[in-house]
């Protein structure tokens, strides 16, 4: 039997993706300074292996017409 909350649970088959800058972003205090760590890009993605993550993101700024 299935509940609603199962419909919830995250599958291999959602394949969900996050980008380096989300899951490394330090944040700030707006009233202080940073509120996490640097985590480098090697241990970001081994983070994301171990929770079962499809892919990773790499952003592109874009300035300019392309």
């Amino acid at each position: 039997m299935t509940t609603n909350t199962d419909n919830y649970q995250p599958r291999p088959e959602h394949k969900f993706s996050f980008g380096l800058w989300t899951v490394g972003n330090r944040g700030r205090d707006p009233f202080g300074d940073f509120v996490r760590p640097v985590i480098s890009p090697t241990e970001i993605v081994s983070l994301l292996a171990e929770v079962g993550a499809w892919g990773v993101n790499f952003a592109r700024q874009r300035s300019g017409a392309h």
